[in-house]
């Protein structure tokens, strides 16, 4: 039998970028904060609007249920948790090592106007065991 690894999540790494300020993200990101390789379909698509087709796109091929659970490992600002709870009411998680991220989603989460469970947490995956779908 393998021996069990002692895995822990790398929280200073992580914040000492993300970190830094929302400000200086909100410079060269869209408004969802989405900060990942975006979806053009078109060529006349904004930022905005080519994140959001990356952002439904991955979320198409999930075959998410309303009332199912979402489980968001690194997070970031909430972006995709939300477009999920808009689009397929669930329920989500979120987890970042980032405080400044985690602040920001708690923020998006309650001006929310929805029924859907959310959380987000300062946690890594390591730590993370509650079930979700």
């Amino acid at each position: 039998m393998a021996a069990k690894r002692n895995l822990t999540p790398h929280f200073d790494d992580v914040q000492a970028h993300y970190d830094l300020s929302d400000e200086f993200f909100a410079l060269f990101l869209d408004p969802s904060r989405t900060y990942s390789c975006a979806y053009f379909e078109r060529d006349d698509m904004t930022l905005e609007e080519a994140q959001l087709a990356k952002v439904d796109l991955a979320l198409g091929k999930l075959n998410l249920q309303p009332g199912m659970t979402l489980l968001d490992i690194g997070c970031g600002w909430g972006s995709v948790m939300m477009r999920a709870v808009e689009k397929y009411d669930v329920d989500v998680i979120g987890l970042t090592l980032s405080a400044n991220q985690k602040a920001h989603v708690e923020r998006v989460f309650a001006e929310s106007d929805d029924n859907r469970q959310k959380r987000v947490l300062l946690t890594g995956w390591e730590q993370f065991d509650e079930p979700v779908d």
